[in-house]
Formats: structure tokens, C-alpha cells, sequence
């Protein structure tokens, strides 16, 4: 599926609790060109792969039946861990395989085309975070908020994924956490963090 891609696709995780957040996410974006051909869902249950597929049925889907993400939970909680163990072994593998992309969540609202800033034609950097500040004055400026994000493959993203993968599978920790910890201890040698 990611070979008809001309552009990096921007994935995003989807369970049966995620679908009406999903709908204002389509809903907002729908106008905006080119956002919806480059979405790829990863749908975690039958429900949500159902309705995404009627109701969405133009935008893209991978069925990854994942039963202990059947049911529905909330921040802190084991599975909300595990989608953030999923969502670093999927970049691991993206990149291992060649592919930069968009990693995405659909709880955020965009006020303009992320995509038309074309971002990720800049090379000076190997990832480029969301961050919690709202500008470069901020005091959380540079803080990763980890909802969206963009990752080019290379050897230095996939150290820092496989990196994110391994310390996730041993810490109970927010992925962002653990993202923010890489992009100031490692270094630019090691792998280069930017902010939009």
C-alpha cells in the first residue's frame, strides 16, 4: 500500500472508541487538498475498520486486529501504553523499510494544511516533533508533544525508534517522554530533532 505513495503518508491509530474524534478529524480536514490521500489508518478492531471503510471509504486502511486494543481505555492506563509500544515498533519498521512519514493523531484540529507548509522536503533535520509551546518564547518550547510528527528514514531515525521501542517494552512511560529525553541527551551526531 505505502509503494502508491508519492508523498509520506501520515499514519494514524484507530479503535472503535476513537471513531466520532475520527469523524471531526476527517470532517475538518476534508476540504483542505491532498490531506485525505495521504492518511493512512491503522484500525486495531473490526468495528473500526468497518466503519472506516464505509463511511471514509476513500481513505486508505491497514487491518491490524489487536484484541487487547478491543476495549475502551483511557491515559496511563496498560493499553494507552501499548499503543505507544505499537506506534514505535510501526516506525521502527517504516523506516527500516524505507519509508519517511507522518505520524499522526487525530485529536488535533487544523487551522490550515499541515502539508502545505511541505515540511519534510528540509533536510536539516531526522525528525521533526509538534512541540507543547505555542511559539519560540514559550517555556515549553521545544518540549515534543508527540501527536504529530515527522520522521524520515535513515539510520539515525531508526536508532532512535528502535531506541523508543526498547525503552517502552521495560519503562511505563509516555513515548513523548522518552522522545523528548533523546532529542537533548543524544546529540545531533547521533540523531537531529527540529520543532514545527
Amino acid at each position: 500500500m505505502l509503494e502508491e505513495f508519492d508523498k509520506p503518508p501520515a499514519i494514524l491509530m484507530l479503535n472503535q472508541y476513537a471513531i466520532n474524534m475520527t469523524h471531526n478529524f476527517l470532517c475538518n480536514t476534508a476540504q483542505m487538498r491532498g490531506v485525505h490521500e495521504r492518511l493512512v489508518f491503522v484500525t486495531v478492531d473490526k468495528t473500526a475498520a468497518e466503519v472506516l471503510r464505509k463511511e471514509w471509504p476513500h481513505v486508505k486502511q491497514f487491518y491490524w486486529p489487536t484484541p487487547c486494543l478491543y476495549k475502551r481505555f483511557n491515559f496511563a492506563e496498560p493499553a494507552y501504553q501499548l499503543i505507544y509500544v505499537l506506534r514505535a515498533n510501526l516506525a521502527a519498521i517504516l523506516i527500516r523499510h524505507g519509508y519517511s512519514f507522518w505520524m499522526m493523531q487525530q485529536d488535533t484540529f487544523w487551522r490550515a494544511n499541515l502539508f502545505d507548509l511541505n515540511l519534510e522536503y528540509n533536510s536539516d533535520y531526522d525528525m521533526l516533533f509538534d512541540q507543547i509551546g505555542d511559539s519560540a518564547d514559550s517555556p515549553r518550547a521545544e518540549l515534543v508533544n508527540g501527536a504529530n510528527f515527522f520522521v524520515r528514514a535513515n539510520n539515525k531515525s531508526l536508532e532512535f525508534f528502535n531506541a523508543i521501542a526498547n525503552k517502552l517494552s521495560h519503562w511505563y512511560a509516555p513515548d513523548m517522554a522518552i522522545m523528548i529525553h533523546q532529542c537533548y541527551t543524544w546529540g545531533h551526531n547521533r540523531s537531529k530533532c527540529e520543532f514545527m
